[in-house]
């Protein structure tokens, strides 16, 4: 059966309403996509990823579809996922474990705080650092990042 409507009515329909039901439905569509690339990045692109993340029940559950203003984004919002993701592995700690238990007396060290020193005592878990004339700290072993050549504190 047909309606008939006034040209004011029409005019109303298309300029206000059906953009309105255009912009809803293109919003839903969206959301649809981003809940799609969810999904493909939990099942698909995680479990293929070599090597696998050390934790990915941590890092698959931190992606989410956000709304965003004018649509939405696939996003990972755990601030640790790139950490997760890699981890500690023991082909990393190995070389780190070697390095502090080649400490020695007179090395030049570079500290994970910044610090350039030549050790003056070494205990089991602390080193004594010289960081200047007369000046001296004290920092836990594993707070040392790299053995410098010697000759480095005086370049510096």
């Amino acid at each position: 059966m047909a309606t008939t409507i006034t040209l004011k009515e029409a005019g109303i329909y298309f300029g206000e309403k059906l953009p309105k039901l255009q912009r809803a439905a293109a919003l839903r569509g969206l959301a649809s996509a981003a809940q799609r690339g969810l999904q493909l990045v939990q099942a698909e692109i995680i479990p293929s990823r070599s090597p696998q993340p050390v934790d990915r029940g941590v890092y698959r559950a931190g992606w989410r579809a956000v709304k965003i203003k004018d649509g939405y984004a696939v996003e990972n919002l755990e601030p640790h996922a790139a950490f997760v993701e890699y981890g500690v592995r023991a082909s990393n700690v190995k070389p780190g474990r070697a390095m502090i238990a080649a400490l020695a007396k007179g090395d030049e060290v570079l500290t994970n705080g910044g610090l350039l020193g030549r050790i003056e005592y070494i205990a089991d878990s602390f080193v004594t650092v010289e960081i200047a004339d007369k000046v001296s700290v004290k920092i836990q072993k594993n707070a040392i990042t790299a053995v410098l050549p010697k000759g480095t504190i005086k370049q510096a």
